[in-house]
Order: structure tokens, then C-alpha cells, then sequence
């Protein structure tokens, strides 16, 4: 295949998403992969960068902290930001139910399972989409 010149949004999920149709277990370790970065990365208009105060909760990436980067955040750099800040490029990732309630057909990481109380967790990485809707 020839060199690509113009990358569109389209092409890059296409790669993504056959790396994942790969092997999606070394791509959701890489995707998950973070690195510390400093303030002037974090300040970047559209590359998306996490800032970690030291009890590990996500704020506000402006506010003093420690920031870390990783590859979905440079990815998303390629193609701005939307109204509220977010990227282009979203990861989708199953949701693991801690006991198999496969009863409990809806919820997100961090609700508790219907069943057992225990938060639920991200699973497998499935695929990339878009981030927001033409």
C-alpha cells in the first residue's frame, strides 16, 4: 500500500479497528498506557491530556497537577476538539460484571452491580468510533 498524504478520521478508525480486530489485548494495554507530561503538553488546544491530583481523581486540565498523556489523546490531537473539549476518537470498551449478572443489562464503569454491589469495571476494548455525531 502506498504512502497515505491525507489522513481522514474515517482512515484512522479503519486502522484502529483492525488493530483490535488483531489483537485487542495489546491494544487496549497501549491505549490504557499513560505517561507523565508537563504543562506546556497540557495546555495544548486540542491534544487531550489527563491531570491527576495525587489521590488520583481527574480534574479540570488547567488546574495544577500531574499530567499524563497517552496515544488516544495525541490521536485525538489530529482532529480538534468539539464545544465541551472532548476528542474526535472515542474507545469502546465492554463492561465487566463482577458475579456474571447478565441479568443487569445496562451500566457503566464505576455503578454498582445490581447483584453484588462490587463496582463494575472496563472490560475488553471492542472497537474505536467517533466521539460525536455528524
Amino acid at each position: 500500500m502506498p504512502i497515505v498524504k491525507e489522513v481522514t478520521l474515517d482512515h484512522v478508525l479503519d486502522v484502529l479497528n483492525r488493530a483490535v480486530e488483531a489483537d485487542s489485548d495489546a491494544i487496549r494495554n497501549l491505549v490504557e498506557q499513560r505517561v507523565q507530561c508537563n504543562k506546556t503538553l497540557a495546555d495544548d488546544p486540542t491534544i487531550q491530556v489527563g491531570n491527576y491530583h495525587k489521590a488520583g481523581v481527574m480534574l479540570n486540565k488547567h488546574v495544577f497537577g500531574n499530567f499524563s498523556i497517552g496515544l488516544l489523546g495525541i490521536l485525538n490531537g489530529l482532529f480538534g476538539v468539539d464545544e465541551t473539549g472532548w476528542g474526535a476518537i472515542a474507545a469502546v470498551f465492554d463492561v465487566v460484571y463482577p458475579n456474571c449478572a447478565l441479568d443487569q443489562l445496562n451500566g457503566n464503569v464505576g455503578d454498582k452491580c445490581e447483584s453484588c454491589d462490587n463496582k463494575l469495571v472496563l472490560g475488553k476494548l471492542t472497537k474505536f468510533v467517533k466521539a460525536y455525531k455528524d
